[in-house]
């Protein structure tokens, strides 16, 4: 007997995001994450003393973006469990992002790729490993960025 499971009948757990934000005392953080079936869910939380926190269920690791007054957005994989984001007073350092699994892999990969040829990496990591998590979106985010250099 073959059973397969799809993630929309996993049952959702519980994440929690704790941040700090050095550069801003107060103001608003939004959350944007987006589902496997590509279903964008925004959430919005107070600043206060420079920390923020958002609490929600996923059934899965998704991407996410986090939005803060000042910072250049960022984007990571939310995911069940205790996730940390710190930023740095200095509002051009990406923020560092702890606790999440699915992040630390797409990072290392990220880092990976810097180090080389970036357009040839990312091509071969999809190709590589198409089911990824990770494969959608480096595809779209690569897919930008081409689009963006046509532009110019």
């Amino acid at each position: 007997m073959l059973l397969i499971l799809s993630s929309t009948h996993l049952h959702a757990q519980e994440y929690a995001i704790e941040g700090t934000a050095g550069g801003v005392k107060k103001g608003e953080a939004k959350l944007t994450s987006y589902d496997g079936d590509s279903t964008k869910h925004t959430y919005t939380t107070s600043i206060a003393d420079g920390c923020f926190a958002f609490k929600g269920k996923v059934r899965t690791a998704t991407i996410a973006e986090i939005q803060l007054p000042t910072y250049p957005s960022c984007f990571f994989y939310v995911e069940p469990g205790k996730i940390t984001v710190v930023y740095d007073t200095d509002v051009t350092l990406a923020p560092r992002i702890n606790g999440s699994r699915s992040n630390s892999e797409y990072r290392y990969l990220l880092e990976q790729c810097h180090n080389n040829e970036v357009e040839t990496c990312i091509i071969a990591y999809i190709q590589a490993n198409p089911a990824s998590i990770f494969s959608p979106f480096l595809l779209y985010h690569h897919l930008k960025t081409v689009d963006a250099a046509k532009k110019e």
